[in-house]
């Protein structure tokens, strides 16, 4: 099977086709991504790329979302929902220091992926350009997908050394 072009993506090559279209947070998405102990300008460029990212679906784990949904009082005081997947859990940023978590609804826990919101985002691209070689090689018949995974595998390690470790789901068949 030939190379694979999944590659990591900046953010401004990633919001760049959204850029026309930017969406409204909430007041009170605002509000919480304000109280979070990250920099004043981290925040104004993650409030910037949500509006342009907003009801976007990457992937059928990731989605990013306004903060609308909050299991508990303790999750709705440490952390800010970004995203979410179509199985009704959320990605979460932690208002202490602006890293990624997973929540999952079924069993009530948080799953720290320990990456930050930038991360993310390249890891949400990422994601939708592994589901489209995926797809791609189901059409085309393609039995040997060992190349695909090696290579996603190979970028999710160059966003973080223990994302495929940290990651919730099992992404390589």
């Amino acid at each position: 099977m030939e190379e694979t072009n999944i590659k990591i993506h900046t953010i401004e090559e990633i919001t760049a086709p959204f850029d026309s279209s930017s969406k409204g947070l909430s007041q009170y998405m605002r509000g919480r991504l304000t109280s979070a102990r990250i920099s004043t300008m981290d925040v104004m460029h993650i409030v910037l790329v949500l509006q342009k990212l907003m009801d976007t679906e990457f992937s059928p784990e990731v989605t990013f979302c306004d903060d609308k949904y909050c299991e508990s009082e303790d999750l709705k005081k440490r952390y800010v929902q970004i995203a979410q997947n179509g199985q009704g859990d959320s990605w979460l940023l932690e208002l202490e220091n602006g890293l990624i978590s997973f929540f999952d609804h079924n069993n009530s826990a948080v799953v720290p992926i320990f990456i930050d919101f930038w991360q993310f985002v390249q890891l949400a691209d990422l994601l939708s350009q592994y589901e489209v070689m995926i797809d791609e090689a189901d059409d085309n018949e393609v039995d040997d997908k060992e190349p695909i995974y090696k290579q996603m595998e190979m970028l999710m390690r160059a966003i973080h050394k223990d994302l495929p470790e940290n990651y919730p789901f099992y992404l390589f068949e």
